[in-house]
């Protein structure tokens, strides 16, 4: 669960979030690359876990054009922005918390989580929760801020290093196929779900 201040820090920045400052340099790139990651990987029911203004559960639904695509965030003030920006070609958008996702178990194909992992301070309680939705087989991408300097908790996120993150992943019951650094501080993980 999140307190008070992250929810303000969330209302305060879901109006400007889609603005080139923070697209442009960062989650746009980050998304590129994930999505070039994909190649090979086919879906038919897919989730953008923490997925902010729904730019990247935009980018899945072209991908793939035949699934059922949602995107989940905890943020209400997130996906009325999303909604707002998307309009009427909005894919699904769900108001979720990781901690207890409304889906069945084992019946998501593939989930992605681009930088807001890092908010997840029950980060075991989060990664058993996207094992129990996803399918066995199915892929799980996280984008993920990782550093190896910064090894403790850091106020109200988690920042661990890729290592960690890696041996996080493989105790929750996830493959890990392979993990690339694609920005400073930023690693992907491409894990199968065991």
């Amino acid at each position: 669960m999140r307190d008070a201040l992250v929810d303000l820090l969330f209302r305060v920045w879901s109006p400007i979030y889609d603005s080139a400052i923070f697209q442009k340099p960062f989650y746009r790139r980050v998304h590129a690359r994930l999505m070039s990651a994909l190649d090979g990987v086919e879906a038919g029911r897919v989730i953008d876990l923490g997925c902010g203004t729904a730019q990247l559960t935009a980018d899945l639904e072209a991908r793939f054009p035949r699934a059922v695509v949602a995107g989940v965030d905890l943020s209400a003030d997130m996906l009325r922005a999303a909604r707002r920006r998307l309009g009427g070609a909005a894919p699904p958008l769900v108001n979720a918390n990781v901690y207890a996702l409304p889906f069945a178990d084992e019946s998501i194909d593939l989930i992605t989580n681009t930088a807001s992992y890092h908010w997840y301070l029950e980060y075991r309680r989060a990664l058993e929760e996207i094992r129990r939705v996803l399918r066995p087989g199915g892929h799980f991408f996280l984008a993920t801020l990782t550093d190896t300097l910064l090894w403790k908790l850091m106020g109200k996120v988690r920042i661990v290093s890729a290592a960690e993150t890696r041996a996080d992943l493989e105790a929750a019951g996830f493959r890990v196929e392979r993990s690339e650094r694609i920005r400073p501080w930023v690693t992907l993980f491409v894990a199968v779900r065991i």
